[in-house]
């Protein structure tokens, strides 16, 4: 099936092959020699110049102890235990942090910490349906704040009965970190 504008492609490209025809039209056998010499040589410049770039790369790379990332996530693995119940693990996330946390904060600590949480359907549901069972057990609160989409999920001991986050718990937290 032919498309309506593929014919002025094809028309371009053919005008381009024989641009390229004729612009080599009027050389004879010594200008092609001439100037494959010319490309050859231009090549081994690029290539020598390639090579000093990559050496230089390499004396810029970190050495191995340099290199390894720092595991963000050191805190959390040290007295997790894969065997609590998922409330109990967003609670403990939770007083770990020292702040509230969005269910997307959440779900990437537990996919890093957390050996089974990656397995089944849906995580992102997964993690979901436990922080509101959570909520509705009094475990942890739901707190939103205006301009944002979704909620920050702090321990009921960080929010007043207003439903406000407590200063000393991120009552003025940045919205906008990047």
């Amino acid at each position: 099936m032919s498309y309506k504008g593929e014919s002025w492609r094809v028309r371009n490209k053919d005008m381009n092959v024989l641009a390229q025809i004729n612009e080599f039209k009027e050389w004879g056998v010594t200008d092609f020699i001439i100037y494959i010499l010319e490309l050859r040589q231009e090549l081994s410049k690029l290539k020598t110049k390639r090579e000093e770039l990559e050496l230089q790369l390499l004396e810029k790379q970190p050495t191995n102890s340099q290199s390894e990332k720092p595991d963000l996530f050191a805190d959390v693995k040290e007295q997790y235990k894969q065997e609590w119940s998922y409330p109990t693990k967003v609670v403990y996330l939770l007083t770990l942090k020292n702040t509230p946390l969005t269910s997307t904060q959440i779900h990437d600590i537990l996919m890093e910490v957390d050996d089974n949480f990656s397995h089944g359907k849906d995580p992102r549901h997964k993690i979901n349906t436990y922080l509101y069972l959570s909520r509705k057990y009094g475990r942890i609160k739901g707190v939103k704040l205006p301009g944002i989409k979704g909620y920050f999920f702090a321990l009921p001991e960080w929010v007043s009965e207003t439903g406000r986050l407590s200063k000393e718990y991120g009552g003025d937290l940045n919205r906008f970190k990047a």
